[in-house]
């Protein structure tokens, strides 16, 4: 509890800090008084937005609960053959937070972690050591989804960041263009920087997305496979290393509980759970039934 709440007092205050800075920054660039001052601003802006976005960050992730932190230990200390030899089910260096801004579990190859959503915990505890499997699996195999997922995460962040600077700079160069208390020369100078700024950031927001919608229509069937992979891996070891005779069903009370938290959401937000919905009805995850009937078809352990 302790170390939760030193987390999340720390998010706030580097949330705050950099809140006061991109502010106070902000009010400046829209009213500077000479081309070196709007230069330092931006600069100490952009700053700030860092700091800002570090402790929303430390603020939305916590230190994951004591039961699932037993059962991920207990999966990182479980020895499996993989290969040619022994390993750790899970890499013993691989990290575990709670993040309840998606539903689910799910992982992110540029912080080495994997996330769950509270929510997700109310299922039996196979299915949970199931879920976890399942993300290692991204990582250990040699895959294209953590390749692919690495690449769309670089890109995804480049689509909010661009986007984000867009906006400011666009407020900026309306602002600029409406006043100024500054000589003529340096005020069309700003004007120009400002608007140059806005129409690169804009266009670098749309070629981000553009690449982003590209790599997922492009990689569809690999990321498919990915997904069955990394399932044939949670039932595997679920199956050799903890007594389960069908893995099957944990993967199935698993997709059908995440579900259920999108459908509990969609009132309020129905874009977002139309995009969920197609995730999980032919888009970059195959069907429930298709990833079901497999795990049934090649790993349960077939009654005698």
């Amino acid at each position: 509890m302790q170390k939760l709440f030193t987390r999340v007092t720390a998010g706030y205050f580097l949330a705050g800090i950099g809140g006061i800075i991109s502010f106070y920054t902000f009010v400046s660039l829209i009213r500077p008084t000479n081309l070196w001052e709007y230069i330092l601003n931006m600069g100490l802006f952009l700053i700030g937005s860092l700091i800002f976005l570090i402790g929303f960050y430390f603020i939305f992730t916590k230190l994951p609960d004591e039961r699932i932190s037993q059962l991920f230990n207990q999966i990182k200390e479980t020895k499996y053959c993989i290969s040619e030899g022994e390993e750790p089910l899970i890499d013993p260096k691989r990290g575990l937070m709670i993040c309840n801004l998606m539903p689910g579990y799910y992982c992110l190859p540029l912080v080495n972690r994997i996330f769950y959503n509270e929510n997700s915990t109310k299922i039996s505890e196979d299915s949970i050591r199931f879920s976890l499997l399942h993300e290692e699996g991204h990582f250990r195999e040699v895959q294209s989804n953590v390749i692919i997922g690495l690449f769309k995460e670089i890109v995804s962040a480049g689509i909010l960041f661009s986007g984000f600077l867009s906006v400011i700079s666009f407020l900026i160069f309306v602002t600029l263009s409406l006043r100024g208390n500054f000589e003529k020369a340096e005020l069309l100078v700003l004007i120009a920087i400002s608007g140059i700024l806005f129409l690169v950031f804009f266009l670098q927001t749309i070629l981000f997305l553009l690449i982003w919608l590209m790599t997922t229509r492009t990689f569809q069937t690999p990321l498919q496979m990915d997904e069955y992979s990394s399932d044939a891996y949670a039932a595997k070891a679920l199956r050799d290393c903890f007594g389960v005779e069908k893995p099957s069903l944990c993967l199935r009370e698993v997709l059908e509980d995440i579900m259920k938290d999108f459908e509990r959401i969609r009132g309020k937000k129905r874009s977002f759970y139309r995009k969920m919905q197609y995730v999980f009805k032919g888009g970059t995850h195959p069907s429930i039934e298709d990833r079901v009937e497999k795990i049934e078809k090649y790993i349960d352990k077939k009654s005698s």
